[in-house]
């Protein structure tokens, strides 16, 4: 290790978090929400606050409700974002360091949408009208996705079930997947599998056809731009709902005080115009006029 690499010589203007993986960070946040929730859980649930409901589709206000979902837990259940974390530490370690800090953000925060939206659908598919819309937490469908990758990518590696049963990285895929479409046939499950299958299913066509998510680092700009156009568009709607407001207000106004005009002016052609009368040989006189 270098001079430069030792804590004490680093640079102390150095932005907090700067030299985190992607791993670290998403680990920190799950659990600091999760501890956020166990406190103040009387008084603000922010399990329910942040995880997806079931009726999204009604309230489309809170699409960012696909986010932030993935990053909350069962208070309740402590082993729910043990389970989660420990996944993301052993296999998101190495696939960022595959994919790179920036890619891994990406892709992670993709599987989480699309695992959202697939488990969205299953619930509009399988919804009765009385029954009450379910909410959905965890991180599970990201780590899904992240697991794929780290199965294409090292298929033979011995991974342990519980840190105890040896198996081929490929058998404990498998078994998950098999696990995943038993479950999701059973419509009074608690898992959502449908979410877990979609995250796999991501993260496999992304390994797979050597997807890269670079494209979206100019999502920021884009929707900056988007916005604008809007608000430009809005504002000139708004003008135009005005300027034609006023003119539908004033226009009989306008027209009857032009009719008045013109029937003043009509009558007043109508009077003869007497010129005074002059001599026949009267002379204008003319004065000279300074050049």
């Amino acid at each position: 290790m270098g001079f430069q690499d030792r804590g004490y010589s680093r640079d102390s203007h150095q932005p907090f978090m700067a030299d985190w993986t992607a791993v670290m960070t998403i680990m920190v946040v799950n659990i600091a929400l999760w501890v956020a929730n166990l406190v103040a859980a009387g008084d603000f649930p922010l399990s329910k606050f942040l995880s997806l409901q079931g009726d999204l589709p009604r309230h489309l206000l809170k699409a960012w409700e696909l986010v932030t979902y993935g990053f909350v837990h069962d208070p309740d259940d402590p082993w729910h974002l043990i389970g989660n974390m420990l996944g993301l530490w052993f296999f998101g370690r190495v696939v960022e360091d595959i994919m790179g800090r920036s890619e891994f953000y990406k892709f992670y925060f993709t599987a989480i949408v699309l695992a959202g939206l697939a488990w969205l659908a299953s619930v509009q598919f399988g919804a009765s009208g009385d029954a009450k819309p379910p909410m959905l937490m965890g991180a599970s469908g990201g780590l899904m996705a992240v697991l794929a990758v780290f199965i294409w990518n090292y298929p033979r590696e011995t991974v342990y079930i519980w840190g105890v049963l040896p198996v081929p990285a490929w058998a404990l895929g498998l078994l998950l997947v098999v696990f995943d479409v038993q479950g999701a046939s059973d419509r009074g499950s608690r898992v959502a599998h449908v979410a877990h299958i979609a995250g796999a299913i991501f993260g496999l066509c992304y390994a797979w056809r050597g997807w890269n998510l670079s494209g979206l680092g100019d999502m920021q700009d884009r929707l900056q731009t988007a916005c604008r156009v809007c608000v430009a568009g809005c504002g000139w709607c708004v003008h135009r709902k005005t300027m034609m407001t006023t003119i539908i207000r004033l226009g009989p106004a306008m027209m009857w005080r032009c009719r008045r005009l013109s029937i003043a002016s009509s009558k007043r052609s109508a009077v003869p115009v007497r010129q005074a009368s002059r001599p026949p040989n009267a002379t204008r006189s003319l004065r000279p006029v300074a050049g």
